[in-house]
Order: structure tokens, then C-alpha cells, then sequence
């Protein structure tokens, strides 16, 4: 390799070489002589070299007439020892006879300015390997400390306190370093992707982490809401994390190449070090899901349903799991559905959206549906702050012992038994607070899929039949029933998901196992008295039927003293407005109308129901129709909706109003 420096009346040749590349190194003997000539612009160099110098270690053996493939390469901003600012390749052929005379004589040089020959190169204080230092020291600060940073807050610390705002700090950050720091590169580079594996990665992360920021971007605005942007940003936050990882590893590599003498080991130290952080956080990760500790420690601490309402109405952002009360407040902005969907449900239970068994429906139409992961239940179990008053968590295996005919369109009743009388199942609840409650039940061969089905006993094909003779014949029966119990009767109506639980249950057999948990939720929250509107379905007016049957043994005088306490004689009312596709559809129909024929021969006013026949439900409920039904009622002590969301929201957009303008109270209406 042959250096030349045009420096006027000072300009230097030297005699270099390498095997990498990189700043080559001076040759330990200088088998050069050298001379030249120089103007104001220019200086013409006749450099000359023996073909065979003996030296085979550092110097080329040039063969007569054989092609020699030779790089040129310049800078023409500077004569320092600087990187090239433009190269290009060329082959070159000798084909003259060797010259008699060596080219170590001042006689080569001919009547040019003779060289001085040196092994100290001018300008070779320039470090050309610094830029490339920096720029891997800052990005390996990028995707390793801030990305395992970005990881923990978004998998392993998902309820901490600011955990988003750290994780979009860090974003923010990762984004501006790799941006500026690849853009430097490249234009080290002179724009030229070169062969080398980092550099065309390098070119792939740059696009990646644009579009990874711009996917959370849109998912923090709620931007695009038809497209899963949460599973894309996960999706290739993660991929982008991998690759950086090996991205790491050929810069280490492509470093040791251009400026070492051997490959340095740090990025494999690196990965190897990193590695073992993220499989010692996975796997305590794993183990704490499966581990019966990340269930709730404060298991003594019982909060009633009154104290719950107590706290929600002084800000405190609490929502109901089964029987736990869960403080969300932490976890707003971290909530992947975004806080809002959170803050909606601020009071009330949150079971169904957890468990996939009910859809959010946005107002373009668009149905959203989601069961949580075991990171989901542990971060529940994090943020838990006590057990709600009278909920039945723990697992019963039972047996599915008989199914009735279809009692409505899609409809049955199946009774489960356990092997032992359980605490808290029974076939007759005489506390009104359990009415509108609900069972939480799974299949063994499926543990992840679990839905939700309202108490309903009254619906067991003995006890219906019961209640059917007493409103035909009006006969005295027991004050009280049996109320302990080792058997629980579900009503269930199977669905459009051939693979959901419903559907299921409706196709097995006589005998196959399942596990119920409950009863468990709030319950109705009944009030003493005053009026209490019902908007609901066919699957949600199960949740009332109970109350229909106490109301026919109360109107009946058939309740004892205490029991009979528990809703006024004069002034507690309910109305129900059930909107079914076809009205002799729904289930414990007779319940209903033999009710309000007992309430006609005793001039009763405490139950009425209208039912509505509505081929579309989703869209039926308008504000307009909303606003008109509700100002025909008064002294509106509780209002409860159950149906498809876009009509529970629909509700509950109008109610909110209300509630801002002063003509309802904020816990006076229960979105079911």
C-alpha cells in the first residue's frame, strides 16, 4: 500500500500496509524512493518499488504480465491520515522488462524534488475510530440498559406508578438516539449500504423503531380503533428488541474488523449478560403467575358493598373481579385498552369484560372482545385492596346431573352437583342482595375459557313448577325453603360462538365435569323503596327472575317477618322493559304474567313489564328514545341496563347527562 500526501514543497510518501480495514499501518522498512514535482494547484509524485522486496510479510510480490487487482482511493478535503471521501477499484498489468537498476538509488527519481523517507506519518493523529466508539457506546446504552428499562415497565411492573410515562420516555429516547446516531453513520458512510450484515440491519431497525413509535403513538391517541394497533406495537417492540440484541453483536464484530488486531468479546458479554437478566425475570415472572402467593395477602380484609360505594363516591377508582376489589388507579394510563375504558367502569364489576364474555361496541361499529392473560389476573391480584362482603371464591368441582327442555329460543336449564353441601350455594337465597349476583363457571378440559351465568333458582325445573302451582291455585306452601345446598341450576343460552362455553355446556353429556365458583359480584343493590327501571334482554332479564319469584311470595304473604322487611309492601316498585326478538321467547314468561294477574286480583301496583320487539337491539335505544322513556317515570330510586354494549353505552351517555344536570344521582343507575 502506497500512501501520498500532497503537501506543496513538504509532500510525503510512505510505504504502508494491512490486512484489514481501517487505518493501515507504516511498513517496518520503507522499500520506497519517492520524488516529486509541485505547482499551485497540484503535485505529480513518482514513487518507485522494487517488485520483489523480500519482505513477504508486509509488502505485495508484483509478477510481470500478471493482473493485479489495485483500490484507489482520496480525500481531497484535507492531506492529513483521514478516511477517504471517494475510492474506486481497477486492475493494472506490468508488462515491460525489469530494470537493471534497483529503485532504492536517487537515479530512479530522475531531476524531481527527491522524498524524505519516514515511518512517522503527518496528520495520523486523527482517530478514525472514534465516531464509530461513540456511536456504539450510545446506541449499546440505547437497546440495552433503556430497552430492558422499556421491557420491565410494559411486562413486569405493568401496575407501577408512571410505569407508561417511563415507557414512553425511554421510547422517545431510543427513537431520537437511533435516528441520529444512524443518520451520523450513514453519512460516515457516504450514503453506501455496505456488504457487512450491521450496516443493513442498521437501515431495517431505523425503519423499525419509526414505525414502532408511530404504533404507540396511535395507540395512546386511540387512533385507527379497527386495527389491533396493541398486538402490531407488542408484536414488533419485541422483534425490534431481538434484533437490536444481534445488532449489538455484528457492531462489536464489524468494530473488531476495521480497528483491532483480534475480534473483541464484549458483545457476546453483551448478550450473554443481558440474556441471563431476561430469563431470570421470566422465569419469576412465570413462576409468581403460577404461584398461589400472587393471590390476594389481605384475604381477612372484608370490604362491604356499602363501604365500596363509600370510597367510589370520594374518588377512589375501584372496580369489582369476582370478589375482589381492585384500586385501578396506578394502572389508567397503562391499561392497554386505554384508561378510559377503565374509568368507565369506575364502580362497577368488571367480571364479564375480563373473562372475554361481553364486547365493547364502539360508536363506529366496531365489536372488541378480549379475555386477559395470567398477567392479567396477577396485576389484579397486585392491585387489590380486600374481598367484597358475602362472595364465594373458592373452586367447587361438580357434575353436570341434568338438563331441561329448551325453556326459549336457545335456552335451557342444566343443574351441576358437588360432592359436599358448599357455603354460599343455595337453592333459595331469602337475602335480597344476592339477587342480580352471578356464578363464575369453567370445563376442566378448558380452564382459560370461563363465563359468568346469573343466579336464577327460581328457574330449576322442580322450584319453576312449584311457583306455577302457587300462581294457579294460589296454595299456602312453607314460609321458607330448604335453603343449604350441594346442587346449583344455571340458565343458559347458547351463542352465535359454536366454540364459546355456552354452546358447550348445551352439547354435553350427562355427567361431565366442571368447576364453579360464586356467588360472586354486587348484586342489584336493591333500594327499600321507590321506583326501579329495568332496560334489558332476553340473557340479562335471567338476573331478575329471582326477584320476580320473591316479589309473587311476598305479594302472597308467603315470606317470614325478616325476609319480608326487605322491600316495602307500598312503595317499592319495578318496571321491565325486555326487548326480544320474538316475545314468546322469553324465559320464566309465565313468572311474569301470572305475577302481574295476582297484582290485578290484590290491586298491587310494586311489578309491571312491557316487552318490545326489536329485530336490531344495538341500534334500537337512541337518546331521543332513551330521554322520552325515562321522563315518563319519578321518584327513580335505581335504573339498571343489561344488553348489547352499544345500547348499555347509549345509556349511558344520556345518564351521565343527567347526572351533570342534577336530575340523578351518579349511583343510581348500574350498567349490568
Amino acid at each position: 500500500m502506497i500512501l501520498a500526501q500532497a503537501r506543496g514543497n513538504e509532500s510525503t510518501a510512505y510505504d504502508l500496509w494491512s490486512t484489514r480495514h481501517g487505518r493501515p499501518s507504516t511498513d517496518d522498512v520503507q522499500n520506497i524512493v519517492y520524488g516529486f514535482i509541485t505547482n499551485d494547484t497540484h503535485v505529480v509524485f513518482q514513487i518507485d518499488r522494487d517488485l520483489d522486496t523480500g519482505d513477504s510479510a508486509q509488502d505485495f510480490n508484483v509478477i510481470v504480465g500478471e493482473p493485479m487487482n489495485m483500490i484507489n482511493s482520496c480525500n481531497v478535503n484535507t492531506a492529513n491520515l483521514q478516511k477517504h471521501t471517494s475510492k474506486g477499484p481497477f486492475t493494472m498489468f506490468l508488462n515491460y522488462p525489469e530494470p537493471n537498476n534497483s529503485a532504492n538509488t536517487p537515479a530512479s527519481i530522475g531531476n524531481l524534488t527527491e522524498g524524505n523517507i519516514t515511518n512517522v506519518i503527518f496528520g495520523a493523529d486523527y482517530d478514525e475510530g472514534a465516531f464509530f466508539r461513540i456511536h456504539g457506546w450510545i446506541l449499546w446504552l440505547t437497546w440495552g440498559p433503556l430497552a430492558m428499562i422499556q421491557l420491565t415497565t410494559t411486562r413486569y411492573l405493568k401496575a407501577m406508578s408512571y410505569g407508561i410515562q417511563i415507557h414512553m420516555i425511554t421510547g422517545i429516547l431510543n427513537l431520537v438516539c437511533t435516528l441520529s446516531l444512524g443518520i451520523l453513520a450513514a453519512k460516515e458512510n457516504q450514503w453506501v449500504i455496505g456488504e457487512h450484515p450491521h450496516a443493513k440491519i442498521g437501515y431495517t431497525i431505523i425503519a423499525s423503531i419509526v414505525f414502532i413509535c408511530l404504533t404507540g403513538v396511535i395507540m395512546r391517541l386511540r387512533i385507527f380503533k379497527r386495527v389491533r394497533i396493541y398486538q402490531i406495537h407488542k408484536i414488533f417492540g419485541y422483534t425490534f428488541l431481538v434484533f437490536a440484541q444481534i445488532q449489538i453483536v455484528l457492531g462489536v464484530l464489524k468494530y473488531s474488523q476495521y480497528f483491532l488486531d483480534r475480534p473483541s468479546p464484549l458483545g457476546y458479554i453483551h448478550i450473554a449478560f443481558f440474556g441471563f437478566l431476561w430469563i431470570a425475570f421470566e422465569t419469576y415472572h412465570q413462576l409468581h403467575l403460577r404461584s398461589k402467593k400472587s393471590e390476594l395477602k389481605k384475604k381477612s380484609k372484608v370490604i362491604s358493598l356499602y363501604q365500596f360505594n363509600q370510597l367510589v363516591s370520594l374518588g377512589r377508582q375501584l372496580v369489582i373481579l369476582d370478589d375482589k376489589i381492585i384500586d385501578v388507579e396506578s394502572f389508567l394510563d397503562n391499561h392497554p385498552g386505554g384508561k378510559n375504558v377503565l374509568k368507565w367502569n369506575v364502580g362497577r364489576d368488571i367480571s364479564k369484560f375480563f373473562y372475554g364474555s361481553f364486547q365493547f361496541t364502539n360508536m363506529n361499529n366496531l365489536e372488541q372482545k378480549n379475555t386477559h392473560s395470567s398477567l392479567g389476573w396477577q396485576l389484579a391480584n397486585q392491585m387489590a385492596i380486600g374481598r367484597l362482603e358475602n362472595n364465594y371464591s373458592e373452586e367447587y368441582p361438580v357434575e353436570l346431573i341434568y338438563t331441561s327442555q329448551q325453556i326459549a329460543k336457545n335456552t335451557k336449564t342444566f343443574v351441576f352437583q358437588g360432592k359436599e353441601l358448599k357455603p354460599g350455594l343455595q337453592n333459595y337465597y331469602s337475602n335480597i342482595g344476592y339477587f342480580g349476583k352471578h356464578f363464575l363457571v369453567f370445563n376442566k378440559k378448558k380452564p382459560d375459557q370461563k363465563r359468568l351465568y346469573y343466579i336464577c333458582n327460581c328457574l330449576t325445573p322442580k322450584i319453576y313448577e312449584q311457583y306455577i302451582r302457587l300462581i294457579r291455585s294460589y296454595l299456602e306452601s312453607q314460609s321458607r325453603l330448604d335453603c343449604s345446598s350441594n346442587r346449583v341450576a344455571l340458565t343458559v343460552t347458547a351463542q352465535s360462538n359454536k366454540q364459546g362455553l355456552s354452546n358447550i355446556i348445551h352439547k354435553r353429556t350427562i355427567g361431565d365435569k366442571y368447576i364453579i365458583r360464586g356467588p360472586l359480584g354486587k348484586g342489584l343493590e336493591l333500594q327499600y323503596q321507590g321506583m326501579h327501571l329495568v332496560y334489558t334482554d332476553q340473557i340479562g332479564f335471567i338476573g331478575f327472575l329471582d326477584l320476580i319469584a320473591h316479589l309473587i311470595r311476598k305479594n302472597l304473604g308467603l315470606l317470614d317477618k325478616e325476609e319480608s322487611k326487605q322491600l316495602s309492601f307500598v312503595e317499592f316498585k319495578i318496571h321491565l322493559v325486555v326487548c326480544v326478538a320474538k316475545k314468546k321467547s322469553l324465559p320464566g314468561l309465565e313468572l311474569c304474567n301470572g305475577l302481574m294477574r295476582i297484582n290485578q286480583q290484590m290491586k298491587k301496583d310494586n311489578f309491571s313489564i312491557r316487552l318490545k320487539q326489536v329485530k336490531d337491539l344495538k341500534n334500537f335505544w337512541t337518546s331521543e328514545k332513551i330521554q322520552n322513556e325515562l321522563s315518563q317515570f319519578k321518584d327513580i330510586q335505581r335504573i339498571f341496563i343489561s344488553g348489547p354494549s352499544k345500547m348499555c353505552k347509549s345509556f349511558d351517555e344520556v345518564l351521565t347527562k343527567m347526572v351533570q344536570k342534577g336530575t340523578l344521582q351518579k349511583g343510581n343507575y348500574e350498567i349490568l
